[in-house]
C-alpha cells in the first residue's frame, strides 16, 4: 500500500512538472527571443556608434587636412609652415610628441625645426639626429613609413607607439615627420592614413616654400660677395627713414669706394678683382653689427646702413672698417684700401637722396685726399637743429 502511495505521489509530481513545463514553455521561448532581439539591437547600436565615431573622426581628419592645405598654400616660409602643421596635428590628434626635422645631407643628420606636444618629451629646436639612428634612420634610409616594433615598447605594461613618416618630394627626402604616444602600443589605421596624406601635402608645400625662400635670398644677395644687393639696401634705408622720421632717432650710412681696384683688374685680371671684392664683402660683414645692412652698392662701391646710430658711433665703425681693410694681408698685397664717406640723419639731410649725396661727396673727398681715409660732412649742430625745426613746421 505504501509503495502504491509513493508511486502515485511520484506520478502526480511528474505530471505537475510536465504541466508546468508545458505552461511555461511559451514564456521561456518568448524570453529567449526577447534576449536574442535585445542582443541584436545592442550589437546594431554598438555598430551604429562605431560608425558614427568613425564618421566623426573622418570629418575631423578631413577638416584637419583642409586646414593644412590652406596653410600650405598661404605660407612662403618653411619654418612658419612647419610650426603651423605641428600645431594643427597637436590640436587634432593630441599626440604626446610631434616633430618635423629637415635633412642636412652635408652632415648626414636630421635637424628638428618644429615640435610640439607635452613639454617633458620635447627635445628642443635645433637638435640633430644622425640619419642612421633608430626607427627614424630606417624611415630615412628606406624612404618609407616606419613604426617602432612592438617588442621595443616600454616595460611595465605602458605602451610607446612611434611612427616616422618621410617627407619626400619626387625622389628627394626633405625631412621626417615623427609622432610618439606613450599611452598605447599602436596607431589607428585611420590616423596612419591621415598622417600619410599630411606628409604628401607637406612635401609639395615645403618644396615650394624652400624654393621661394631660395629665390628670395638670391634676389637680395650679391652672388659674388655674399652680402646684400643695392635693391635690398634701398628698401632697407626707406624703411629706416620712415621709422626715424616718426621717432626722431638718428641713423647713419657709410659709403666705401675701393682705392686702386682698377689697377688690380688691369694688371692681374678680373678673376683676381672678383677675389678682392669677395674678400672686402666678407670683412665688412664680419666687422659690422648684425643690425647693420652691408650691401654692394655697385662695381667696387659698398655701403653700410646703421640703424639708430649717431654720427660719432658711425665714425668709430667707419674707422674700424677702414683699418680692417688696410690691415688685411690679401688686400695689402694688392695695395687695395678704402675711401669712406659718412652721413647721418637728420644732421646731414632730411631725405634719403640728401644723405646718399652727402656720403658720396665725403667718399670722393677721402679719395682725392689719397684714399684710405674717412670723411664726414661739415655740418654744425646749429644746422642740424634748423633741419629738425624745418621738418616740424612741415
Amino acid at each position: 500500500m505504501e509503495l502504491t502511495s509513493i508511486i502515485a505521489v511520484i506520478a502526480f509530481l511528474a505530471g505537475a512538472a510536465l504541466v508546468t513545463l508545458v505552461w511555461a514553455l511559451p514564456y521561456i521561448q518568448r524570453s529567449r527571443r526577447d534576449a536574442h532581439k535585445y542582443q541584436v539591437q545592442l550589437a546594431a547600436a554598438q555598430e551604429d556608434a562605431r560608425r558614427l565615431n568613425d564618421e566623426r573622426n573622418r570629418a575631423e581628419y578631413l577638416s584637419f587636412l583642409n586646414s593644412i592645405s590652406k596653410a600650405a598654400i598661404a605660407s612662403k616660409k618653411p619654418v612658419e609652415l612647419l610650426n603651423q602643421v605641428v600645431a594643427e596635428v597637436q590640436h587634432t590628434f593630441g599626440f604626446d610628441y610631434i616633430s618635423i626635422g629637415l635633412v642636412d645631407y652635408g652632415r648626414k643628420e636630421v635637424e628638428v625645426r618644429a615640435e610640439g606636444g607635452r613639454g617633458e618629451y620635447c627635445v628642443g629646436l635645433g637638435t640633430r639626429v644622425p640619419l642612421e639612428a633608430g626607427v627614424l634612420g630606417i624611415a630615412a634610409q628606406r624612404n618609407g613609413m616606419r613604426r617602432q616594433p612592438e617588442n621595443q615598447n616600454g616595460t611595465g605594461g605602458q605602451g610607446h607607439a612611434v611612427l616616422c613618416h618621410p617627407i619626400t618630394y619626387g625622389e628627394t627626402l626633405l625631412g621626417i615627420l615623427t609622432i610618439e604616444c606613450f599611452s598605447r602600443h599602436t596607431f589607428a589605421e585611420e590616423e596612419v592614413l591621415t598622417l600619410g596624406t599630411l606628409a604628401d601635402v607637406l612635401a609639395t608645400a615645403l618644396h615650394n616654400a624652400m624654393t621661394f625662400e631660395e629665390m628670395e635670398y638670391q634676389s637680395i644677395t650679391d652672388c659674388l660677395t655674399g652680402i646684400k644687393t643695392r635693391r635690398y639696401f634701398l628698401e632697407s634705408i626707406n624703411a629706416e627713414w620712415s621709422r626715424a622720421s616718426r621717432s626722431g632717432r638718428a641713423f647713419s650710412l657709410v659709403l666705401i669706394d675701393l682705392d686702386k681696384f682698377k689697377a688690380v683688374n688691369d694688371s692681374l685680371g678680373h678673376l683676381e678683382g672678383d677675389l678682392v671684392l669677395a674678400r672686402v664683402g666678407r670683412i665688412l660683414e664680419q666687422k659690422c653689427r648684425h643690425s647693420n645692412v652691408v650691401a654692394r652698392y655697385g662695381g667696387d662701391e659698398f655701403v653700410v646702413l646703421m640703424p639708430e646710430t649717431a654720427l660719432d658711433e658711425a665714425q668709430i665703425l667707419g674707422e674700424r672698417l677702414r683699418a680692417a681693410l688696410a690691415d688685411d694681408s690679401l688686400l695689402s698685397q694688392r695695395c687695395v684700401t678704402g675711401s669712406f664717406g659718412v652721413a647721418t640723419f637728420p644732421m646731414h639731410g632730411s631725405t634719403i637722396e640728401e644723405l646718399i649725396r652727402q656720403a658720396d661727396q665725403c667718399m670722393y673727398k677721402s679719395k682725392t685726399a689719397g684714399g684710405n681715409l674717412i670723411s664726414v660732412p661739415p655740418a654744425t649742430r646749429e644746422s642740424a637743429n634748423s633741419q629738425r625745426e624745418e621738418r616740424v613746421h612741415q
